[in-house]
C-alpha cells in the first residue's frame, strides 16, 4: 500500500498520510480522504487535523499550499462533549480582574483533548469572555465543581507557585461505592508511579528503583458512603486513585473499580471548595460550592 495516496489506519480512529503533490491541504483530502465535505469541515474546526504534527485550527489554513510529503494525522472519530447548554454566566461564581472561579461540570475536560480543540472549559470561556485566558490547577473530565482560571500569565505564575508551596487549601465531596472502615479523620498516604497513562498505578510505599510522586488526602467526616476530603498533594487523578487503591472506588469512576457506570461521561466527585490568599489583593478568598445532588440525596443502597 502507498502512503502517499492511500491514508493509513493507526489505532482504529487515527488516520496518517502524507500529501501526494504539492497543493491545497483541503482539496487533496476531499480527493483522497472518504470523507463528506461537511465531516471533513467539521474535523478541522475541532481541531482534530494536524499538519507535521501542529494542529490546524482554521479552515482558511487548510486552504493553504502545502508541499508534497507533508505529513498529515486525522483523529477521524474525535471525542464530543456537550456544550450547547451550558450556561457561562451562572458558571462564574467569581471574578475580578486576575481570575475567575467557575463550577465545571461533569463530563466537560478543562482544557484542549488532542482530538478535540473546541469542547472544553477553557476555549468556551474564551469565547464567552472575548480574552485570553489561562489555567492553573485541572479538574479531571468526569469532576465537577470549583476551577481557577487566570485572566493573565503574571496571576497564573503566582497561583501556580502558590499550589507549589501548598498555600491553596482544596477540599472534596465524594461518594464511594463502599465506606471508608477506618476512624476518620484518616490520611491517606500513597505513591504514583510516574506515567502519562490512566488509570494511574500506586504503591503503599516510596519504591526505591522507579521515579514515584507522595500523594497525600485527608478523609475528614463520612456519612454513609459520602466523604468530604482534604487535599494536600494535586497529583493527576489522585483523589480517584487512592480511593480506588483501597476498594472504596468514586461511584461511576469504572477505571478506578467502580460497578456502576454513570451517564454523561461523570463520576461523584467535585471540587467543593478553594481557600487561598489572592496574591494581587491580597484579600482571603474562601468561596465554596453547595452539595450537588447525589450528595445531599437520601442514602444510597451502596451503602446497604
Amino acid at each position: 500500500m502507498n502512503n502517499k495516496t492511500n491514508p493509513q489506519n493507526y489505532r482504529d480512529s487515527i488516520l496518517r498520510w502524507q500529501l501526494p503533490r504539492e497543493g491545497s491541504l483541503f482539496h487533496q483530502l476531499l480527493e483522497f480522504i472518504p470523507f463528506a465535505e461537511s465531516r471533513l469541515r467539521e474535523l478541522i474546526e475541532l481541531g482534530a487535523v494536524y499538519i507535521n504534527e501542529k494542529r490546524l485550527i482554521s479552515l482558511d489554513e487548510a486552504q493553504l499550499s502545502f508541499a508534497a510529503n507533508t505529513s498529515i494525522r486525522i483523529h477521524s472519530e474525535p471525542r464530543r462533549c456537550s456544550i450547547r447548554d451550558i450556561n457561562w454566566t451562572n458558571q462564574i461564581y467569581l471574578e475580578n480582574s486576575s481570575f475567575l472561579l467557575i463550577n465545571k461540570p461533569a463530563g466537560l475536560p478543562a482544557h484542549p483533548m488532542v482530538d478535540n480543540w473546541q469542547e472544553n472549559a477553557l476555549i468556551q470561556l474564551e469565547k464567552f469572555k472575548n480574552s485570553k485566558l489561562f489555567l492553573t490547577h485541572r479538574l479531571d473530565r468526569p469532576t465537577e465543581g470549583l476551577m481557577l482560571i487566570a485572566k493573565t500569565p503574571e496571576f497564573q505564575r503566582e497561583f501556580n507557585q502558590m499550589l507549589l508551596r501548598s498555600e491553596v487549601e482544596k477540599y472534596y465531596r465524594a461518594e464511594v461505592e463502599r465506606p471508608i472502615s477506618s476512624k476518620l479523620p484518616v490520611e491517606l498516604r500513597h505513591w504514583m508511579l510516574r506515567s502519562l497513562r490512566a488509570p494511574k498505578q500506586l504503591l503503599s510505599e516510596a519504591p526505591t528503583s522507579t521515579k514515584a510522586d507522595e500523594c497525600r488526602l485527608e478523609i475528614q467526616s463520612q456519612n454513609k458512603n459520602r466523604l468530604e476530603i482534604k487535599l494536600h498533594t494535586g497529583r493527576t487523578h489522585q483523589i480517584r486513585a487512592q480511593l480506588g487503591f483501597i476498594k472504596s472506588p468514586i461511584v461511576g469512576d469504572q477505571i478506578y473499580g467502580a460497578s456502576l457506570v454513570l451517564p454523561g461521561d461523570q463520576i461523584h466527585l467535585q471540587s467543593a471548595n478553594l481557600t487561598f490568599t489572592d496574591p494581587t489583593s491580597k484579600k482571603r478568598v474562601d468561596l465554596s460550592l453547595p452539595p450537588p445532588a447525589w450528595f445531599t440525596e437520601s442514602a444510597s443502597k451502596l451503602s446497604h
